[in-house]
């Protein structure tokens, strides 16, 4: 489907409680053309590569992200 990028976040958050650790989380969100809104987790070496306002080709698979290829 065709989207746009309307945010990014990123965060940290502990998980456990004998030997927490730290966990770091990123999210892109994409609006649809028929407006419905995805938030979507990404791997931290891809966050950088989105940005905001950016438009593309969303693919998904089992409602995660596949691949988004941008329009030029």
């Amino acid at each position: 489907m065709n989207a746009k990028v309307i945010g990014q976040n990123c965060a940290v958050r502990m998980v456990g409680t004998k030997t927490p650790k730290t966990v770091r989380e990123f999210v892109v969100s994409f609006e649809s053309e028929t407006g419905e809104i995805f938030n979507l987790p990404v791997k931290e070496e891809v966050y950088d590569g989105f940005e905001i306002g950016q438009t593309g080709l969303l693919t998904m698979v089992d409602k995660e992200l596949y691949s988004f290829v941008p329009s030029e």
